[in-house]
């Protein structure tokens, strides 16, 4: 069975407007899950601020330890906590 022309014309304007009703929908929800990652993003380079934070803290840390000890095992003697009285 074949189709006349304006049947043609009628299925495929049809097809083109549900195609197009698609390609709004699809670039709507683009648009949301775009929204979405950005805040996604700036979860993520406020972690990644955080981790350098810590990182630079732990250097700190890691040079500061053998004067904190030094300091402690000083106090301790001046205190008379001797080794062989532990």
């Amino acid at each position: 069975m074949e189709m006349s022309e304006s049947d043609f014309r009628a299925f495929v304007s049809q097809h083109l407007a549900a195609m197009r009703a698609e390609m709004v929908a699809n670039t709507e929800q683009t648009k949301e899950t775009g929204e979405a990652l950005k805040g996604l993003i700036e979860v993520f380079q406020i972690m990644q601020g955080g981790i350098r934070f810590l990182g630079v803290l732990g250097k700190i840390a890691k040079f500061l330890t053998p004067f904190v000890a030094l300091a402690g095992a000083v106090w301790a003697l001046m205190h008379g906590k001797w080794p062989d009285r532990l």
